[in-house]
């Protein structure tokens, strides 16, 4: 299933309507010029791969991991904001991490929304946090299962806009985030969310690869398909930003 966002074609920067601000503190907001009429509807994918390394951790008043600054040499700086949905993932072991055991200088896979904030560092919401990372191509894959067919004992699960078909088996390892509870092919269903662990992928499109192992996740942190207007999407990058100061 692809994910649309609706929003409206701008001469010159995005602004929200109620002229909200340049995501950088300090920044003034611009109004827009008379917008155009037509609007266009963007494909995101589901969900963006950022690697770096923890420079702050932030937490709020209960002891809750609510942002980690992170910096990457590929990807540059980056802010990911958490939330109790956000999932985290022990990739060596194949099971949920306790955040509290973060530390600064660690290394970590953050799946994030594909909307971020246009600050520096940029802001997005983080999906899933992948720690204990292996050190070749097994690590841990977040995906939003988009559609499935079960034949013959062979799972076919379609994700990434149709771009990568993962296959599981009598072979492939199941579990459910957080849990002991056992896992079934019959359970993952298009809408699904998973981390699913595979090596090699086919050079041919669609992609394909064999799933040695899936976890099933919760369905509170799985992202949500929407349609936004032009005024949520700046209202979404405004809070994710802080809500920062607007100067008019």
């Amino acid at each position: 299933m692809n994910k649309k966002l609706t929003v409206l074609v701008l001469t010159g920067a995005m602004a929200c309507a109620m002229a909200l601000p340049a995501m950088a503190a300090g920044n003034t907001a611009t109004p827009t010029s008379t917008p155009v009429s037509a609007e266009i509807s963007v494909s995101l994918p589901d969900s963006v791969l950022y690697y770096g390394t923890v420079q702050e951790i932030v937490k709020d008043a209960e002891g809750n991991i609510t942002q980690l600054r992170m910096n990457s040499e590929r990807y540059g700086a980056y802010v990911m904001n958490l939330t109790d949905q956000t999932v985290w993932i022990d990739s060596g072991r194949r099971t949920a991490s306790e955040p509290a055991a973060l530390r600064e200088g660690e290394g970590l896979y953050v799946f994030h929304s594909a909307v971020e904030t246009s600050s520096f560092p940029p802001q997005s919401a983080a999906f899933a946090v992948v720690r204990n990372i292996p050190m070749d191509a097994g690590c841990a894959q977040y995906h939003q299962v988009e559609a499935v067919s079960l034949e013959n004992g062979q799972l076919k699960i379609i994700t990434d806009n149709g771009g990568l078909y993962l296959l599981a088996d009598e072979d492939t390892t199941l579990s459910v985030y957080g849990s002991d509870e056992a896992a079934a092919l019959e359970d993952i269903q298009a809408g699904s969310y998973v981390m699913a662990w595979y090596g090699a992928v086919a050079e041919s499109y669609p992609s394909q690869a064999h799933a040695v192992h899936l976890m099933l996740l919760p369905g509170e942190a799985q992202a949500q398909e929407s349609t936004l207007t032009r005024g949520e999407l700046a209202m979404m990058l405004y809070e994710q930003a802080g809500k920062p100061s607007v100067n008019l």
